[in-house]
C-alpha cells in the first residue's frame, strides 16, 4: 500500500476556518476521553492504591498482587500488554502541533506556497517509563494537514530515554511512532504507518520531531514538530 502524507490538491476553502475546525475537533475528542477516564476512576474509587502512585508508573490496585513497574512490564511483553499498562498509568500528555516543515529540496516554490506548515490542532495521551528507561505512550491527536484538512491520528510510541544530567532534568529520546491516521484523500479510512522520532526534554516539557521519509517525487520528506507536556 502506498501511504502518502501529502497531496498536490490546492486548498479550496478558508484556511482559518479549517484550522479552527481541526482545533475544535481535538478539544471535543480530548474532552470525551477525559470523561471516559473519570468514569473509570469513579468505578474504582473504592479500590485504594497500596502505595502512592507516581506519574509515569503503573498504579497498583489493592485487589491485585503488589507489583513493581519492573514486574508489571517485563522486558519482552507483548504490544497489547504495553498498551494496557499505558492506559492504566496515571501519567498524562498534553500535545500541541507547532510546525510541519516540507523539504525545500523535494517541493517547488509553488507547492511550498500552497501547503500548510502551521498544523492547527491538539492532542492528549498517556505514558509511563519502564525499568529499562523505555517510555511507552498512546496518543490521540487531530491537526490540520498540508492541505488544510483535519487529520486525526491514533498512535503508540516506543521511545528510549537517555538522561543527560544527574538530576535527570534533561532527557534525550529516540524511538518510533506506530500509528493509524485518516486523511481526506483516502476518504478518512484508517491508514497504518510509522515514523522515526527524536525528543529533547527539560523537566516536563518536550520538543518532539517526527520525520516522514521520502516516498517519491513531491511526497514525503516532511518534519513535524510538536510540543508535549508530561504530567
Amino acid at each position: 500500500m502506498n501511504i502518502t502524507f501529502l497531496c498536490k490538491t490546492r486548498p479550496t476553502s478558508s484556511k482559518c476556518s479549517i484550522g479552527y475546525m481541526s482545533l475544535l475537533h481535538s478539544i471535543l475528542l480530548c474532552g470525551l476521553i477525559t470523561l471516559l477516564e473519570c468514569s473509570t476512576l469513579e468505578a474504582n474509587e473504592e479500590m485504594p492504591l497500596t502505595t502512592p502512585a507516581k506519574a509515569g508508573l503503573v498504579p497498583e490496585l489493592q485487589s491485585k498482587p503488589t507489583l513493581s513497574v519492573e514486574q508489571y512490564q517485563p522486558e519482552y511483553s507483548s504490544l497489547r500488554e504495553r498498551i494496557k499498562n499505558v492506559w492504566h498509568s496515571p501519567g498524562w500528555i498534553a500535545i500541541l502541533p507547532v510546525n510541519t516543515y516540507h523539504s525545500r529540496n523535494t517541493y517547488d516554490k509553488d507547492s511550498i506556497d500552497d501547503y500548510n506548515e502551521m498544523p492547527w490542532g491538539a492532542g492528549i495521551g498517556k505514558w509511563y517509563r519502564d525499568k529499562n528507561n523505555t517510555r511507552h505512550q498512546i496518543m490521540f491527536i487531530t491537526f490540520s494537514d498540508s492541505n488544510y484538512k483535519p487529520q486525526p491520528t491514533l498512535s503508540y510510541t516506543w521511545q528510549k530515554d537517555l538522561f543527560l544530567d544527574r538530576q535527570q532534568n534533561w532527557i534525550f529520546g529516540y524511538g518510533c511512532d506506530f500509528f493509524l491516521t485518516m486523511r481526506h484523500e483516502a476518504y478518512y479510512l484508517p491508514l497504518p504507518a510509522f515514523t522515526p522520532q527524536m525528543s529533547f526534554q527539560y523537566k516536563n516539557l518536550a520538543v518532539v520531531c517526527s520525520w516522514v521519509p521520502w516516498l517519491g517525487p513531491d511526497y514525503g520528506n516532511v518534519l513535524m514538530t510538536t510540543l508535549r507536556w508530561y504530567f
